[in-house]
């Protein structure tokens, strides 16, 4: 391994991972008994975070403030349900049904997992499978047991990587992604890959099936069970595919998941008249026709002020769309509507281009990542003049964002819609 290769910073980060991670095992206190008391409330529990040595015997008693509630810690196959008329507990093993309960005044159990576990895992949430409210899914806590093998690994490694970039910076070897035209081409000329880019079906269908994913979420949010953490929906959308997001299409593929989005499909069938074959002829400046008004997108508004604004609401109401499944799907419906309308509106993308609040996250993270879009010669992009990549052709539509790819420098701006892929 060569000194700055990917494999050998790789392994570097590893190393500073582990080490921390290793000698946290030798600081481990003797197991001892820890008697806690746990009162559940709406929504939430006191304490909502235990924290203890591996090995330890927590004894555990239980209180009601209200109603009915339980203490559900998977991990350890503990399901105790708590009423406020009674001291004892109704106690359950999750993991055989046909075992018959048993009343307890207190929970007794060690606090170690199985196997290797034991020495990797050291939390694990205690939450309430009892409905109490809106906000039932909040009312939760964590099981934290000493030494936290995960947090060491974690704290040691970001360590490395800030060591790394500042021996890099200092010693100059560092250049950033932007200053250099090393760049690999993903889609050369007559590649099988070129080929299912250039051509739209393999787009319209992952597109149509996301929608379809859409349709299931609402579905599912407005008309299933109120209980968030049983709500198929609620799981698909806050669960899964925020996941997928933050971990994987942002990261690896920046803007990625704008290129199957499925918010701004109806808008663009209505608009276009079509999902796969560009209409030739004049609307405005561009080479395709396109229904609706077309009116230009107010210059006032043309920023990032009113996405943060949508964003910002959305984030601070966060909660109740994750608690209350009919307020997810009724949100989810609104971001499907609103588009629809603009499209027939303002030309090209307005919502994705000024309002779509999921762009306020993509956005900036999308420039850290090794998948973007520019032109394979800025000489050829200045001295093209019909600039199909912006105005279209028979082809290709006309840019939606309204870019120039070969003044493309960032991958802020630019949804991955692959129409300057054909138009070009």
């Amino acid at each position: 391994m060569k000194p700055g290769s990917k494999i050998y910073t790789l392994v570097l980060v590893l190393v500073s991972g582990l080490i921390p991670a290793i000698i946290c095992q030798f600081f481990s206190s003797k197991p001892q008994a820890r008697h806690i008391h746990i009162s559940s409330f709406r929504y939430g529990k006191d304490p909502s975070i235990i924290r203890c040595n591996r090995g330890d015997t927590l004894h555990i008693t239980f209180s009601s403030e209200d109603t009915g509630h339980s203490f559900f810690l998977q991990e350890f196959d503990i399901d105790a349900k708590v009423t406020p008329a009674r001291d004892e507990v109704e106690v359950f093993r999750p993991s055989d049904p046909t075992i018959e309960p048993y009343l307890a005044r207190e929970l007794v159990f060690v606090a170690r997992h199985k196997g290797i576990q034991n020495y990797i895992v050291s939390k694990s949430n205690y939450r309430c499978h009892v409905w109490c409210g809106p906000m039932h899914a909040f009312e939760q806590g964590k099981l934290i047991i000493l030494p936290n093998t995960l947090l060491a690994f974690g704290a040691g490694s970001i360590i490395g990587i800030i060591m790394i970039w500042l021996v890099r910076v200092i010693s100059g070897s560092y250049v950033h992604e932007s200053s250099t035209e090393k760049r690999r081409d993903l889609f050369p000329e007559s590649s099988l890959s070129r080929k299912l880019i250039t051509s739209r079906w393999p787009q319209v269908i992952l597109t149509i099936l996301a929608l379809v994913m859409v349709y299931l979420v609402i579905i599912t949010t407005v008309f299933g069970t109120k209980v968030s953490g049983r709500n198929l929906g609620v799981m698909l959308m806050w669960a899964v595919w925020l996941f997928l997001l933050v971990t994987v299409l942002t990261p690896w593929g920046g803007r990625l998941w704008c290129t199957i989005c499925p918010l701004p499909l109806i808008g663009d069938r209505l608009q276009r008249g079509s999902f796969v074959s560009p209409e030739t002829g004049k609307t405005g400046s561009y080479n395709n026709i396109f229904r609706g008004l077309s009116l230009k997108w107010p210059k006032i508004l043309s920023n990032n002020w009113s996405r943060l604004i949508i964003f910002t609401i959305l984030a601070t109401f966060s909660t109740t769309l994750v608690a209350s499944p009919r307020t997810s799907g009724l949100t989810l419906t609104g971001l499907i509507v609103f588009p629809t309308l603009l499209a027939l509106v303002f030309e090209l993308r307005a919502f994705c281009r000024f309002l779509c609040p999921i762009s306020v996250f993509v956005t900036p993270f999308s420039e850290l990542s090794p998948v973007a879009l520019r032109s394979r010669s800025k000489e050829v992009c200045q001295q093209c003049k019909p600039r199909f990549c912006t105005n279209g052709n028979a082809n290709g539509w006309a840019c939606p964002y309204g870019l120039n790819t070969g003044e493309l420098s960032q991958n802020s701006d630019c949804g991955l819609c692959l129409e300057c892929v054909r138009s070009c």
